[in-house]
């Protein structure tokens, strides 16, 4: 099966972009190897990885995609709170409990996505540097079959 990670993240940017917001501002999305503004505050970050069996038969290419959606509050000061990724996150899992036709992410000339299911969502803080982060990480399970 050919490798639909840039294929279901461009999908995912192309759904969600200019769709977040917080405090009535666009959170700006970052996929495929771009990295934040370094004045971005609130955003979200996209990566993918799949598993490497196939769950399909020898005529149906069907591949499990985990989606790792990374929302992102920074600050110089110690004031975050998870506020703010909480409202950003929750946004994105409502949007996506909607079926992938619905969606628009049913599929093209090459891929399908059979299914979507919120794996998990964890929480983290971290400090690096001058900055404090609070991050709300969801990992999304997506069915893709190869057409």
């Amino acid at each position: 099966m050919k490798d639909a990670s840039n294929w279901i993240l461009t999908e995912l940017y192309t759904l969600l972009n200019g769709l977040l917001t917080y405090n009535s501002v666009t959170v700006p999305i970052y996929a495929i190897a771009e990295s934040p503004l370094d004045s971005a505050n609130l955003f979200v970050n996209f990566s993918s990885g799949y598993i490497t069996t196939e769950i399909g038969t020898k005529d149906s290419f069907i591949r499990p995609y985990t989606v790792v959606v990374d929302v992102v509050s920074r600050k110089q000061d110690a004031s975050l709170s998870e506020r703010e990724v909480n409202f950003v996150s929750n946004q994105i899992s409502s949007l996506l409990k909607i079926s992938p036709s619905v969606l628009g992410i049913n599929g093209d000339s090459e891929f399908k996505v059979i299914s979507i299911d919120l794996q998990d969502v964890r929480s983290f803080n971290d400090r690096l540097e001058d900055l404090y982060h609070i991050r709300k990480v969801l990992n999304i399970n997506f069915t893709i079959k190869q057409l």
